[in-house]
This record gives C-alpha cells, sequence and structure tokens, in this order.
C-alpha cells in the first residue's frame, strides 16, 4: 500500500490549481455561491502545508512557521527578547494549533470537496495518522513540529533558574490582588462564576429550543449501584424521561429558527453548529463545576 503522505502531496499540488480557478471563476452550487467553504479548506490546506513544510537543507528556520516562531521570541516593543516563561506558552500554542491541522487534514471528520480531501475512512485510522505523526510531528523529525518541541523543552528546562515570571500583591483591604499591570477585585472573581452560569443556561435553552421539560431535579433518581448494562437515570422508568428525547427531536426538526432539517431533509451545516453547541455546553458546565462546585 502506498504512502497516504504521498499521495496527498500529489493530490494537493494537482488540486491546488483547480481550487484558485473555482474561486475566482465563482462556482455555484444548488445552494448558490460557495465561496465560504472554498476559502476555508483553501485555508486548510495552505495550514496543513506550513505544518508539515521539509527542512532546506536540514535548516529547521527555512520553515515559515520556524521562522515565525522565532519573531514570537521579540518583546513586543522590539527592545529585549521574551523570556523563557512567556516564550514557552506561545510555542505551546503553536504545538497545539499543528496538531489539530494535523489531525483534521489527515481524518478530517467531513469531506472537504474543494480541495479533494475525502472524509476519514471508518477503519485504519490510527495507521493512517501513525504514518504522518512519525514523520512530521515527532521530536526530531524534518518538520516545524520537531524544532519546536526541541525549542519549548529547552525553554521549560531554563525558565527554573529565570526566576518567578510575575510577583502577586495584596491590597491592604484584602479585597483586590494584582500582578504585573492587571488586578482583580473580589467582586470580579465572583462575576466570573455568574458570567459563566449564565452563559451555559444561555447555551441550554437555544440546544433545547426553549423547552423546559417538567421535571424536579431533587426528585430525580440515580441509582449509582446499579451497574447494569445500558442503564442511566435517563432510562429509569421513575424519571420519566425515557422519551422526551423524542420531543425534542421534534422541536429540533420543526424550529423555523435554527433547524436542523430543511424541505424534509438534513441542514448539515446546522447539525454540525448544533454539535458544536453541544460541545461548548459541555465546556462551560466544566467550568461551572470548578468555579461553583466548592
Amino acid at each position: 500500500m502506498e504512502d497516504d503522505e504521498s499521495e496527498r502531496d500529489g493530490r494537493n499540488s494537482d488540486a491546488d490549481s483547480d481550487c484558485v480557478d473555482t474561486l475566482c471563476a465563482g462556482k455555484h452550487t444548488a445552494g448558490g455561491f460557495d465561496a465560504d467553504s472554498t476559502l476555508d479548506d483553501l485555508l486548510l490546506r495552505f495550514c496543513y502545508f506550513l505544518a508539515t513544510e521539509e527542512y532546506e537543507d536540514g535548516i529547521p528556520r527555512s520553515t515559515l512557521l520556524v521562522y515565525f516562531s522565532r519573531i514570537l521570541g521579540i518583546s513586543a516593543d522590539g527592545s529585549t527578547f521574551e523570556r523563557s516563561v512567556h516564550y514557552t506558552p506561545k510555542l505551546s500554542g503553536l504545538i497545539y494549533c499543528i496538531r489539530l491541522i494535523v489531525l483534521e487534514s489527515t481524518l478530517p471528520r467531513f469531506a472537504h470537496s474543494h480541495i479533494g480531501w475525502e472524509a476519514r475512512p471508518r477503519h485504519g485510522q490510527l495507521n493512517t495518522l501513525n504514518r504522518i505523526r512519525q514523520e512530521k510531528m515527532c521530536l526530531g523529525s524534518q518538520a516545524p513540529m520537531g524544532e519546536l518541541l526541541s525549542l519549548r523543552n529547552y525553554g521549560r528546562a531554563f525558565s527554573r533558574s529565570d526566576g518567578p515570571s510575575f510577583r502577586v500583591d495584596w491590597s491592604e483591604d484584602g479585597h483586590e490582588v494584582s500582578w504585573d499591570d492587571f488586578c482583580l477585585s473580589m467582586a470580579q472573581f465572583r462575576q466570573i462564576g455568574y458570567s459563566a452560569l449564565e452563559s451555559a443556561a444561555s447555551s441550554c435553552n437555544r440546544l433545547m429550543y426553549g423547552w423546559q421539560p417538567r421535571c424536579d431535579l431533587e426528585q430525580i433518581r440515580d441509582r449509582l449501584s446499579n451497574n447494569a448494562e445500558g442503564y442511566s437515570f435517563v432510562s429509569d422508568p421513575a424519571n420519566g424521561l425515557l422519551e422526551a428525547y423524542l420531543e425534542l427531536s421534534r422541536r429540533a426538526c420543526l424550529a423555523t429558527v435554527d433547524g436542523l432539517m430543511t424541505d424534509s431533509s438534513w441542514d448539515k451545516d446546522a447539525v454540525r453548529r448544533y454539535l458544536t453547541m453541544c460541545d461548548v455546553l459541555r465546556q462551560e458546565i466544566m467550568e461551572l463545576v470548578h468555579l461553583k462546585g466548592g
């Protein structure tokens, strides 16, 4: 079997001119001009090139991302270099983004038709990912990730002898804490939890399409000792939630605003937005657990 990476590089070269021609010519789809998705696909392909660009003559700084990472090490006013404790988080951000880009490019959840990338297969995903990971994403690889990992490791080791990154001072009345050029009062700190609660409630209301089932949370029964396969408090008959999802599905499909169906078929973009909102709500709930959970 040929290496998937070689195949992708080949088809990327062939797809470049086609994608640009499509964008410039204003290709139309059944729903009208599809410029946004075309630009998204082209941007993804460009980011993938940056993330996997090979060193020239084995020199890391010959790649655009490594060159850019050196610029991040200069202070905002250009007068000095950043301390390692301030520089390594920037490298971590780059590393995280590269991993996401390579993952989406190698195993895309949905097809990127404008650049000829098909959706990920249902089987053999780990083998496909390992081929690109070993070549482009490991320490010592001839790609930006290898150099960024090395720089971050060196920066972390050096920061241990670099002193504290900032000092915290409390006001005399104990109601305000300050560091660097920032300050935070206890009232502002408490407001963080309230804002997170309001945001989570708003997200939940949108996902439920304004529906509030008649459910007394204090009366919900959840038998933690029941380890039977498939059991959850949702399926417990005593809670009356077994068929609640049917009502939510009906509302989601028939809603005139942000509904999941159009002309008796699924609206894929709306479904993706809904799934993204579900992920956002989970994150907000976890924030609440840490902020308001005692």
